[in-house]
């Protein structure tokens, strides 16, 4: 009787694709993170978008002379989903003997990645009670968003160049 042999195949690497491995890894991972990356950015933007709508559906609810904790209770919740980079902090002082706090609500969004006053609307509050809405009483916006203009003209017919005076 014959006997047969099984040979076991063992792949083992070489030493030649090692390199190529950790390169097509690393890359791999890298485009992971950048996909990460670009997920968050898009969440951020949704989530103040969807923050934008909510804030739209109840403004109207709000008067002059509403007691604070009634505003609040109201624009609060919708700027719950807003991280922490797309809110702006209240200011708070005393002035004349009167206690002034000023809450801003994301009302906007430009899509320039910067966070600035324009996309906010100030809730001025003397006391506890609502005595304005919006930037003119306390001086104006200070910071608007940026335009990005365009690094090379618009392509018109024919791909020419479109000249814009």
């Amino acid at each position: 009787m014959g006997s047969t042999a099984v040979r076991a195949q063992v792949n083992r690497p070489t030493g030649r694709g090692q390199a190529g491995d950790v390169r097509g890894t690393l890359l791999s991972k890298a485009c992971g993170l950048f996909g990460i990356v670009a997920m968050l950015g898009a969440c951020t933007a949704s989530s103040i978008d969807r923050a934008t709508a909510q804030y739209d559906a109840v403004e109207h609810q709000i008067a002059l002379g509403d007691a604070k904790d009634q505003v609040l209770s109201i624009l609060e919740p919708t700027q719950a989903s807003l991280p922490r980079n797309a809110r702006k902090k209240p200011d708070r002082y005393l002035k004349d003997g009167v206690h002034v706090e000023i809450f801003y609500m994301r009302t906007s969004h430009q899509r320039d990645g910067i966070t600035t006053d324009d996309e906010f609307t100030p809730y001025i509050f003397n006391d506890g009670k609502l005595v304005g809405i919006g930037w003119h009483l306390i001086g104006g916006i200070k910071s608007h968003a940026q335009v990005r203009p365009r690094s090379d003209p618009p392509l018109g017919f024919g791909h020419r160049r479109i000249i814009i005076y």
